[in-house]
């Protein structure tokens, strides 16, 4: 049995929340309208529907979103993947900031008025 890496099953964090405001009704009510730009917001879909396309359909696909056509088709799909992103990205809105409760501690205020005098 051959053993498992150890470093496939860790995640990367970055210590950031990652809530988001959703920017359209179809992310409000959980639906996705199939008619819209690529016709989803999963990346992992989007990208095997790139794999299953010949290079007629990514020349295609590629002037449709308005890409350069190269030669490459590993290319065109990168670029196509890119634009992608940017699309999902451009609907995912930061959630606003918590605010926060705007009473400075007792010991930072000591430091702060200390620098007046």
């Amino acid at each position: 049995m051959p053993k498992k890496s150890k470093l496939s099953s860790l995640k990367q964090l970055h210590g950031k929340v990652e809530d988001f405001q959703p920017t359209s009704l179809d992310q409000i009510f959980g639906g996705f309208n199939r008619l819209s730009a690529y016709g989803t917001l999963d990346e992992a879909e989007y990208k095997g529907r790139l794999l299953q396309m010949t290079r007629a359909d990514l020349e295609a696909h590629a002037r449709e979103k308005g890409c350069l056509i190269v030669e490459d088709s590993n290319r065109i799909r990168e670029m196509l993947l890119k634009e992608f992103r940017a699309y999902v990205f451009s609907l995912k809105k930061p959630a606003p900031l918590k605010p926060t409760s705007g009473k400075i501690p007792d010991e930072v205020q000591r430091v702060l008025n200390a620098g007046r005098s």
